[in-house]
């Protein structure tokens, strides 16, 4: 069964952030391959979105939290199996500190 993905307007904003960070260097492509990778993973959270790891921490895992990371960055979704959707609510850098950047995920 082929679920919907939605992305919010932070995970949309999180990747504009990532081009800004690499125009400023002399590595535009990275960031555009990066993003690309990043959409790419996404949007192949339609078919089995289940098979990456759900979170392990509190309030994260009761909220059905799933994580997936992509080179130097990490994805987080749920998923409504009623209204067969998967909703990408945050993107980080891996190196982030989930626990404090993710107090404000809905």
């Amino acid at each position: 069964m082929k679920y919907r993905v939605i992305i919010t307007d932070d995970v949309y904003q999180a990747l504009s952030d990532i081009l800004e960070y690499y125009r400023t260097a002399p590595y535009f492509s990275t960031g555009e391959r990066r993003v690309k990778k990043l959409l790419k993973m996404m949007n192949s959270l339609d078919e089995m979105p289940d098979r990456f790891p759900l979170m392990t921490g509190e309030p994260w895992k009761s909220m059905g939290f799933r994580h997936v990371t992509v080179e130097e960055h990490t994805l987080f979704y749920t998923i409504d199996e009623n209204e067969m959707t998967v909703t990408v609510n945050t993107l980080l850098h891996a190196r982030s500190d989930f626990e404090k950047r993710l107090g404000g995920i809905k």
